[in-house]
């Protein structure tokens, strides 16, 4: 037991240590972080990661190309490829878009494996299921349409072997054959377990934030509505006594308390449904679908904003007896 405690807590220290070693290469790396989008925080954090393992790949592919394969075109490509796909994460540096750095990234991984299928078999080769990855890379990073053109790209490579079928070479010796396809095992289970966790690390990251927002504005709406509601009763209870004197007020003074009352009303209805979305928020309550009219919604339009559109000299000409029986599904909470 002591020694799995050991285990594990080794294993603790050396994961803790790595992601600090992480933290603080992104700080160096992307200098003009704090000025990208919510979104795009989130995807050098899922970019990062993926090219520097593909890039591990990759040299590794090159090494066996000098091992083992006899074509010097092909390891002038390895290493070329293998270069910019590296070099492509210090783009960042220089305050280059995220998407040219993906499609570099991606794009140079793409050549190499075009090359290295077209020198190890074509269709025939193991290295044929690598377009299968770049989609998914491009999907997991930067969403529907980076995975469309690469879903289209790999379709196209894949094909392109297809129609050429055996009308390529196979230069890969025996043992180079054994190697690629440990590094294609290894490869993907390490390169889909680096991009699992980093949805999963984003996604809990996210909900965090969410569920933070959230506690905010219930929190807010709880406040507000109850430093409305005590003014409100205060009010409510003044114009009860008011409206008992109605008798002795000019027809001026009864239009202006109408609207007053119906302005109070319309505070009260906006303050119940205040609360009632707090409760629902917090899961104390809940909506469900119910029948609006749309005199009902223009009507309480026209009294919320009667006195801005009275100043403004605006007018709006509605016909209510023709759209009385228009209505539409709302929300009833």
């Amino acid at each position: 037991m002591s020694y799995i405690l050991c285990c594990s807590l080794l294993l603790k220290g050396f994961v803790n240590n790595l992601v600090a070693l992480y933290s603080n290469f992104h700080k160096w790396l992307v200098r003009d972080f704090d000025s990208f989008s919510e979104e795009e925080k989130k995807d050098t954090h899922k970019l990062i990661p993926a090219l520097l393992l593909t890039s591990m790949i990759m040299w590794q592919y090159v090494a066996i190309v000098y091992l083992y394969v006899n074509s010097s075109t092909l390891l002038l490509v390895a290493l070329l490829t293998s270069s910019i796909h590296l070099l492509s994460l210090f783009l960042f540096r220089f305050g280059v878009k995220i998407d040219t750095i993906l499609h570099i990234y991606i794009g140079s991984a793409f050549i190499f494996n075009l090359v290295f299928t077209y020198y190890s078999g074509g269709i025939f080769s193991s290295t044929i299921v690598w377009p299968s990855v770049f989609p998914v890379l491009a999907g997991i990073i930067r969403g529907k349409k980076a995975l469309l053109i690469w879903f289209l790209l790999s379709l196209s490579s894949v094909s392109y072997f297809l129609f050429l079928g055996d009308n390529t070479y196979n230069l890969v010796s025996e043992t180079g054959r054994a190697w690629v396809s440990f590094n294609i095992a290894f490869g993907y289970l390490f390169l889909n377990v680096a991009l699992i966790f980093v949805y999963i690390k984003s996604k809990e990251h996210t909900n965090s934030i969410l569920e933070k927002r959230n506690e905010a504005i219930h929190k807010l709406l709880k406040i507000v509505s109850h430093d409305i509601a005590n003014p409100l009763t205060a009010m409510h209870f003044r114009l009860t006594v008011l409206k008992s004197k109605m008798e002795s007020y000019s027809a001026e003074e009864k239009k202006l308390f109408k609207d007053i009352e119906e302005s109070a009303e319309m505070m009260y209805m906006i303050l119940e449904h205040t609360r009632s979305y707090a409760s629902i928020g917090m899961g104390l309550g809940h909506d469900s679908n119910m029948k609006v009219k749309l005199n009902d919604v223009i009507y309480n339009a026209e009294k919320t904003f009667n006195e801005k559109l009275k100043a403004k000299n605006i007018s709006i000409n509605y016909d209510y007896d023709k759209n009385k029986n228009i209505s539409f599904r709302g929300i009833e909470i």
